[in-house]
């Protein structure tokens, strides 16, 4: 069985193969692949910088059965899939990470860290009032895997953490779960909207307008899910009131363009895409990956499949 891995990918992970594997690069920038891209049956998706260059490299993967990412969304790679190949996401091997970014961002806004960065680059000594986080109210937009880890982290500080996904439950230890329909019901008295969301036709822009205005004044706003489902333009307009704040590692537009309203916006936080880029992210990926194959050359079910929009 041929494996390709993404051109550049560090030898120490692809050490200790199945002998029935046998091993390729996708390269990352040629467009017309050597023969062997028709014997591939298992690739490792690479981040997608160029989707029309990736789209003619899958055409000529004609044996391809699956495709694994290291993401857990799939928006970017789902409508390149082939009819009859297997899209498998990285759904809980970025859950340390990004979780650990999200407190981050509560404690660095709560204690207005950006604000102590400013005085230090003007070379003044002063001293501001901060918050403390105790007592609110965190509501997870989005809660899967990332979201569980969230409110296991969240829970030492003292606050109500309230949880909304696709559809309303009851989880395991009890805790309700609002449904996105539902998700209003939470808004007015939620402190702190951590937004973990994939992007889908369901909820493309699904926080708007309508759902921001529903906020209490000096809400916070986390986005660690997919930039696409914010309404952008809501988002600015109440930032810039300066009613609500927001701390964003995805946004809409991505990569921000020079010159958009986003570089300049009050009251917002950015970094770039990046929560989920620990130094031992790999370390953490290919262990999964050596399992799937595993699985893949044992006829066994694979983990992490995708089926629908994610």
């Amino acid at each position: 069985m041929l494996l390709w891995v993404p051109e550049g990918t560090d030898a120490q992970y692809l050490s200790d193969l199945p002998d029935t594997i046998e091993l390729g690069y996708l390269p990352s920038a040629k467009r017309d692949l050597p023969p062997d891209a028709a014997r591939v049956e298992f690739l490792i998706a690479p981040w997608i910088k160029d989707p029309d260059l990736f789209a003619d490299q899958l055409r000529q993967m004609t044996s391809l059965k699956v495709i694994q990412c290291y993401s857990a969304g799939v928006d970017r790679l789902a409508r390149f899939i082939p009819p009859g190949v297997t899209l498998c996401n990285g759904r809980g091997l970025h859950d340390s990470a990004v979780s650990e970014w999200i407190v981050g961002a509560i404690l660095a806004h709560y204690n207005k860290f950006a604000a102590y960065f400013r005085l230090k680059e003007e070379g003044k000594w002063d001293s501001i009032d901060t918050d403390t986080v105790e007592g609110s109210t965190v509501a997870i937009l989005g809660y899967g895997s990332i979201g569980k880890a969230v409110a296991s982290r969240l829970a030492p500080f003292g606050i109500t953490i309230e949880r909304i996904a696709r559809t309303q439950r009851i989880a395991p230890d009890g805790a309700k779960i609002y449904g996105l329909a539902n998700a209003s019901d939470v808004l007015a008295t939620t402190n702190v909207l951590v937004n973990i969301l994939p992007l889908t036709p369901e909820t493309k822009s699904l926080v708007n307008r309508e759902l921001l205005a529903k906020l209490p004044d000096h809400a916070l706003i986390i986005n660690a899910g997919r930039g696409g489902t914010v309404d952008t333009d809501a988002l600015i307009e109440e930032l810039s009131s300066g009613r609500l704040f927001a701390f964003l590692d995805t946004t809409e537009p991505e990569p921000i363009p020079a010159g958009h309203r986003l570089w300049t916006t009050k009251n917002l936080s950015l970094t770039q895409h990046s929560s989920g880029n620990s130094t031992d992210y790999l370390k953490k990926v290919y262990p999964f990956i050596h399992e799937q194959l595993r699985r893949y050359v044992a006829a066994e079910p694979l983990a992490n499949i995708v089926t629908g929009d994610y």
